[in-house]
């Protein structure tokens, strides 16, 4: 199969553990890969080539969750390279067979969902109109039937003979009360404008928390989260010279990285360190040239060390005005930052814009503007919530070179259960979205196992402000469930004993 007719799937298993009767054939690059409906290149001049495309994202296999209560959906359209000059008609079948021979291409041993547990509208039934080069979207139904597998493989074709990659693949996954889901989605459904960040500290929380938060649009699941941050290191003072500390909560993550890193990593999300300050004089803010390579060699060194995707720098509790401390200079953390991008191009630098430390970014230092230099920014005032640099008489100015849909807005320290509260900062991100100020990033601080919110519904995880304020008006519909029951979703949770959410060191 050539490889780039493919696409591949990373966000179905945890470490490789195999999810009941799911079995790959190994680990690491050896992931599941489903053909992705690419056009083959022609070079045929009057030939029109078919395929057979999802509609919820054109070339690429879905998960559907098949659920005892309600059917799984999904639906599909057929698309040609030139438009037709008569009305042409194709019908779908489920083809059982393909899942063999997939299952022989890619080493894998999935069982086929049933035909007769298909059902598809209009008996399968496509048509492209003259002077069109797709048909209209035709949905389909599975029905979920207990002596199934968990996990199935779904095998869609145009049933008359057609040149091109005319398959499409669906990974239908069976969940009951009894046994839910373990395959979390991959982040972001289509048409969603705004990044979610979450940061975890691990003096409390497993990273793995990450992986549990889900949005459900349309009776599909999307991950919530597409960044994570995990707290933290901290730049401690050896002799004048800055040196990266790891306590014993964040080296036990660093060091068991395939536990709580790479699964993160195999779901969507990209893991960045959190440094801070370590209190001893010695920060972002203070360094010479020779301090600046050595902390970029570290940071750099424990980033290709334990897989990580990059590094938030979050200066706080350096104590610059400790006895002894070099003198700040405006220029030494902007030069850090210009540093760490060219030491690691393809990597992540997220900056925490807080306090002193980066007050004096919206003017370029020493000839830099840290903008160029970062890939994301965001506030973390605990009090404000909501904070535009680009508003009149705003807490924060814009960091130099930044483009606003970088900068995270909206910082969340859960919990905050004051109702008044929270609909007042509701109204301000819905106010800014629609004057136009920057929703491209929001932000979770989420440190505590007890910081759930009680309803009738079980432990919710409470964001309103985040997923309300930032997604309105994107005209997403109102079919958007932002509650996320941990009961459901996450097997051991209870209250009094946290489980999977808490630290299990």
């Amino acid at each position: 199969m050539n490889s780039s007719h493919q696409k591949t799937i990373r966000n179905l298993l945890s470490g490789c553990v195999a999810v009941a009767t799911v079995i790959l054939a190994g680990c690491g690059e050896d992931l599941i890969q489903f053909p992705a409906g690419d056009l083959p290149p022609t070079g045929n001049i009057g030939k029109s080539f078919g395929i057979l495309r999802n509609t919820e994202e054109a070339g690429k296999t879905d998960i559907l969750i098949l659920r005892e209560d309600v059917p799984a959906t999904g639906s599909f359209y057929f698309e040609l390279t030139r438009p037709v000059e008569t009305d042409i008609n194709r019908t779908v079948i489920v083809d059982e067979s393909l899942v063999q021979a997939y299952n022989e291409a890619n080493g894998t041993k999935f069982e086929a969902f049933p035909a007769d547990g298909t059902v598809l509208s209009g008996d399968g039934q496509l048509t492209v109109t003259k002077g069109e080069t797709r048909s209209a979207p035709s949905m389909f139904s599975l029905t979920f039937r207990p002596e199934l597998p968990d996990t199935t493989l779904l095998a869609l074709r145009v049933n008359e003979a057609a040149e091109g990659y005319n398959s499409l693949y669906f990974l239908v996954i069976k969940e009951t009360k009894e046994t839910p889901s373990k395959i979390i989605p991959k982040p972001g459904f289509p048409g969603q404008e705004t990044k979610l960040m979450l940061c975890i500290n691990t003096l409390n929380m497993t990273p793995r928390v990450a992986i549990y938060f889900q949005l459900e649009k349309n009776r599909r699941l999307y991950g919530m989260y597409e960044y994570v941050n995990i707290l933290a290191a901290t730049v401690k003072n050896d002799n004048g010279r800055p040196s990266l500390f790891f306590g014993n909560d964040i080296r036990h993550v660093l060091t068991n990285a395939k536990k709580y890193i790479e699964p993160l990593q195999l779901y969507g999300r990209k893991v960045c360190l959190t440094v801070q300050g370590g209190g001893e004089g010695i920060g972002f803010c203070n360094l010479d040239d020779n301090g600046i390579a050595d902390l970029v060699y570290s940071l750099k060194y424990t980033v290709d060390k334990y897989g990580l995707d990059g590094i938030n720098l979050w200066d706080e509790n350096s104590k610059y005005d400790k006895e002894g401390a070099r003198p700040v200079d405006p220029e030494s953390y902007p030069k850090l930052i210009k540093a760490l991008r060219e030491a690691m191009p393809g990597k992540l630098i997220v900056l925490t814009d807080v306090g002193d430390p980066t007050a004096s970014f919206d003017t370029p230092q020493g000839g830099i503007e840290v903008g160029r230099y970062i890939d994301y920014a965001f506030h973390a005032y605990n009090s404000e919530c909501v904070i535009n640099p680009w508003a009149a008489g705003s807490l924060r100015k814009p960091i130099a070179g930044l483009d606003p849909s970088k900068y995270g807005a909206c910082y969340y320290n859960i919990p905050q259960s004051d109702t008044q509260w929270v609909n007042e900062q509701t109204e301000k991100v819905t106010a800014m979205r629609k004057a136009g100020g920057p929703t491209g990033l929001a932000v979770v601080m989420y440190d505590s196992s007890t910081r759930i919110d009680q309803d009738n519904d079980g432990f919710k995880y409470n964001s309103p402000i985040i997923i309300q304020g930032y997604f309105q008006g994107q005209n997403l519909g109102p079919d958007i469930d932002t509650g996320f029951n941990i009961n459901e979703r996450v097997p051991g949770w209870n209250f009094m004993t946290p489980g999977n959410i808490s630290k299990d060191w």
